[in-house]
Formats: C-alpha cells, sequence, structure tokens
C-alpha cells in the first residue's frame, strides 16, 4: 500500500491491514491493523542463523504490540535440501500464521530438464503443473508446522496470473480454471486463508497490480482471471461457516482428494481428482449413518440420485476441475 493511505480506510470500509504502520494514523487501538507481515522470503536471503535472529526481532516487536505475526517462505522449506533442524525452526518459532509461495503453474521449475525435486511429499514432474501441487505444499507445510506439536493456520499463495520471474521469458500464464482449482485443492488440504500473487512481471500481459489494472483499463488482458478470483472468493465466503468448522477423516474412494465436513444436520464433501489420475468419472461412498438420498451440488444448480448403498456417480473435467456436495444427515 501507499505509504499516505490513512488508517480510516479500512476502519471505514471493513477491512483490515496486515504489515507494518503505513504513517503516524496507525496507532496501539487501531483494531483494524490485526497483524504484522514479518518479512518475506528470509529463508532465501540470509544464512539460517541470521535469518532466524531477523526474524525473532520482528516477532517480539509485534507480539509485543498485540498483533499476529505472520512470514511467507520459499519453497526451500518444504525441500530436503535444507536440514529438518532449519526448516523446522523456521515454520514454528516466530509467527502465528506461515505461507509458502510455489507457483506451479507459471514458473519454469515444473519444466526443467532434467526435473529434480526433493520435496517432503513427492511431486512428480508430469503432475507438476496441476492443481494438485498446492495442496501438496498445503500438506507439506503442515508436516513441519505439526514438529513442535502446536499447529498455526497456514496460508497458500495463488498467482492471479504470473508467478514467474520477471526479465525471463513467460513460462505460462494461469487460466480461470487453474487458478480456481489451485485455491480449491489448497482448501481442501486445510488451508486457512489464501494469498493472492498480484503482479505479473514477464510476458505481453503485464502490470504491478492485477485486480488494480482490472479496474481501470476496460479490456485488460487478464480480466478473465480476475473474474474467476471473484467466483471462487464467492463460494468460499458462502461457505466459510462450513469450512471453519472441523473436518474429519474420511476416505470416499479412489483417485480423489476430498475434505467431509458437517454442519446444520448437513454433510460437505470438497472433492476434486488427485492429481495422480486421469480426470473423469468417479465413484463415493458416503459415510454410514448419512441417510440423505439426494447430492446438492453447491452453486451448480443440480443433484445427483445416491443409490440405497450410499453411493453416487460424479465426473470431473479436469485436473482443475472440483466439485462441492451437500448431503442431509
Amino acid at each position: 500500500m501507499d505509504e499516505s493511505t490513512p488508517y480510516s480506510l479500512f476502519a471505514d470500509n471493513g477491512m483490515y491491514w496486515i504489515g507494518p504502520p503505513l504513517n503516524d494514523t496507525f496507532t496501539r487501538s487501531s483494531k483494524n491493523w490485526v497483524g504484522e507481515f514479518l518479512d518475506d522470503e528470509v529463508d532465501g536471503r540470509y544464512p539460517p542463523d541470521q535469518g532466524r535472529a531477523h526474524l525473532q526481532q520482528l516477532s517480539n516487536q509485534a507480539k509485543a504490540d498485540g498483533r499476529f505475526a505472520y512470514t511467507n517462505y520459499t519453497q526451500s522449506v518444504l525441500t530436503n535440501d535444507m536440514s529438518p533442524s532449519d526448516a523446522n525452526a523456521y515454520v514454528n518459532d516466530f509467527t502465528d500464521v506461515v505461507s509458502v509461495d510455489m507457483y506451479w503453474y507459471t514458473v519454469p521449475f515444473c519444466s526443467d530438464a532434467p526435473y529434480r525435486e526433493n520435496y517432503l511429499v513427492p511431486v512428480p514432474q508430469s503432475q507438476c503443473r496441476s492443481a494438485s501441487s498446492y495442496g501438496k505444499t498445503i500438506q507439506m507445510l503442515r508436516q513441519r508446522d505439526a514438529t513442535d506439536g502446536r499447529l498455526q493456520p497456514l496460508w497458500q499463495f495463488v498467482e492471479n496470473l504470473n508467478g514467474g520471474p520477471g526479465g525471463q521469458p513467460v513460462t505460462a500464464y494461469i487460466t480461470p480454471d487453474q487458478l480456481e482449482g489451485a485455491v480449491m485443492s489448497s482448501l481442501i488440504n486445510e488451508a486457512r486463508g489464501i494469498v493472492y500473487f498480484n503482479q505479473s512481471l514477464s510476458g505481453p500481459c503485464q502490470a504491478g497490480s492485477i485486480l488494480r489494472q482490472s479496474q481501470v483499463d476496460p479490456g485488460f488482458c487478464a480480466d478473465p482471471q480476475v473474474a474467476a478470483m471473484k467466483r471462487i472468493d464467492s463460494l468460499v465466503k458462502q461457505l466459510a461457516p462450513v469450512l471453519n468448522s472441523q473436518s474429519y477423516a474420511y476416505s470416499f474412494g479412489p483417485g480423489l482428494q476430498t475434505m467431509l465436513k458437517a454442519r446444520d444436520g448437513a454433510v460437505y464433501i470438497f472433492a476434486m481428482t488427485d492429481g495422480a489420475s486421469t480426470p473423469g468419472q468417479r465413484t463415493f461412498t458416503l459415510p454410514a449413518g448419512v441417510a440423505g438420498r439426494t447430492v446438492d451440488v453447491v452453486d451448480e444448480g443440480r443433484t445427483i440420485p445416491v443409490s440405497r448403498n450410499g453411493v453416487f456417480v460424479d465426473r470431473f473435467a479436469s485436473e482443475s476441475s472440483f466439485h462441492v456436495y451437500r448431503v442431509e444427515e
């Protein structure tokens, strides 16, 4: 944000600021100034001992002021290239919320030859440029986060056009379907927040702020991606009471990644293909005790019958396709 941005804009519009004070209108009593962004990608910019000392100082200040501490790391903390002690310390010792940025759809990494990955959860090259990789990011980050026995909310970065580096030929632009799928795969794997990378630094469609450019430039080249953000964000807002409830461990069948929730007398199933199998038809077996014999497909205006033995079938058109099902308990 511009340093002249007054705090009142946040308070008056029901929005919140996470970051340093922009100017002297931000005070300790500014309730919509809720968190501090400690620093970005410290793991990629400092030796581990210096990086930890730097973050400790910033974290102490944020918490002394009563705000939560958030930071973002590179994919290094998810790899076996970094020592477990260093990676675990980065993820666990300084923050109340943590994220990692890895833009699977649009960075050159997935096309590298030879391809080399050394992650906590394998990401084969054939599945690298897929929505499932964003879900795996959360799986790996949770592995690191769980090592101290204290779980914190994990946020996920998704590019809203292009996460590739500047000064190089563009690798790809994320498509609207891919953007929505990356968000949903993250949520299914228990992300508790989504952060959008809002710049495009290479190729014919560039902007310092994709959202702002779409507002002021009629026919802007990233308008379809911004429209996809609106769709998926609206769905997340609609389902927020469900998303913020307890998840249940349950397998609905092979070739799927799913999340199971229950709220207000209904079961909700968030579902995608698992990235390792071909998109297409999938068979779901409901948990014992779920009595509904019709599945409502949320936000799609259709229903699916459930057999007497609790089975229903649906189709996923692509690797980024997802469905949210609602079934009466």
